[in-house]
């Protein structure tokens, strides 16, 4: 019976793995829209007056560089985000595997809380890097305890 339970188990392991990555994904192509807002407009305002195209570049970069770091809802509003999604993926998971949904739902979480422990170690992350591990892992294994709670209810 452990064998048959085994691939299947391994299977959803890679299968938390992927949604982790892919949450990741969509919450930092959400996060860049503010950069492409400010990049699009200036990039037709100045590219045909600036006729210099590593200016242009320049500059943009410095625009959008600036505004993320002194824009205070950026990086709050991502973290917010990924967790909204982390949550979201790890009740799918939860409703798929009932087995250990609190394991799968941070699982899940493993790979946002590994890219924020990756920015920690190399010096770029504080407190706040601090605060998304703590935060997406505890979306993750509410996930799985908002659906474990909705089921003992049932």
């Amino acid at each position: 019976m452990d064998s048959i339970d085994t691939p299947k188990t391994k299977s959803l392991w890679f299968k938390d793995l992927l949604n982790g990555f892919i949450v990741w994904v969509i919450a930092f192509l959400l996060y860049m829209i503010p950069a492409f807002i400010v990049a699009i407009p200036m990039g037709f305002d100045l590219g045909p007056k600036l006729k210099d195209n590593a200016q242009v570049s320049k500059m943009i970069g410095e625009a959008i560089s600036e505004m993320y770091r002194t824009n205070p809802y950026l990086l709050p509003g991502y973290i917010v985000i990924l967790a909204v999604l982390i949550f979201w993926r790890s009740r799918v998971i939860s409703r798929i595997a009932p087995n250990k949904i609190l394991i799968h739902g941070a699982v899940i979480a493993a790979i946002p809380a590994a890219i924020s422990a990756r920015q920690i170690l190399t010096g770029r992350g504080g407190l706040i890097s601090i605060i998304a591990i703590i935060v997406f892992l505890a979306a993750g294994i509410a996930g799985g305890l908002k659906r474990n709670t909705t089921n003992n209810a049932a």
